[in-house]
């Protein structure tokens, strides 16, 4: 088990100052989560990473299937399509191959 002070996260409001997003403003605690997980050395045995809320539904086996033939290749799984500037990573569910986890 680790451990992150909580940081505050407050929201954002599209267009005002500059923001682009009406969502949390929560990419520290990202960050700080991310670099306490990447540091514990314990991922680095696995192929893939995944980042799963916690009021998501995940079954693991549909995931391997799926990835079987990225194993070892840089890769992120793009799950939004919102956007016309292309393929974003947002959502409930963020796939991460372990070998782009160490670029």
């Amino acid at each position: 088990t680790w451990y992150n002070p909580e940081n505050h996260a407050g929201t954002g409001h599209y267009g005002v100052s500059g923001q682009k997003t009406d969502s949390f403003l929560n990419t520290q605690t990202f960050l700080d989560a991310w670099g306490t997980f990447i540091h514990s050395g314990k991922i680095w045995a696995y192929d893939f990473v995944v980042k799963i809320d916690p009021d998501a539904v995940f079954f693991p086996d549909r995931l391997r299937w799926r990835m079987a033939s990225k194993v070892g290749q840089a890769i992120y799984v793009a799950n939004c399509g919102k956007w016309q500037s292309g393929p974003k990573l947002y959502g409930s569910v963020e796939v991460f191959s372990v070998p782009a986890l160490r670029i």
